[in-house]
């Protein structure tokens, strides 16, 4: 199997441990408006500082989907396929 497939396997995994877990505790709702709060200042942080890092992302719908669904992990993966292919 390709290293990619087995990353994104293992990804998709945690996701759904981490979700089944927040259901089970009742805190769902709050897990997911804090996961999206961080994801979306963690994209704001990246692009304020790509001046000093090089790296920006791009702004479009696609993206601040990925960061508020994804939360911190949407933006480091974002970051990682930024840096593995830049365009």
């Amino acid at each position: 199997m390709n290293d990619a497939y087995t990353t994104l396997a293992i990804l998709g995994g945690v996701a759904v441990l981490s979700l089944i877990f927040m259901l089970r505790l009742g805190r769902f709702w709050m897990g997911w408006l804090f996961s999206a709060v961080t994801g979306l200042i963690a994209f704001g942080l990246v692009n304020l500082t790509a001046g000093q890092t090089g790296v920006a992302l791009p702004v479009s719908l696609l993206s601040l989907g990925v960061s508020a669904v994804g939360g911190m992990p949407g933006v480091v993966v974002m970051l990682a396929l930024r840096l593995l292919w830049p365009v």
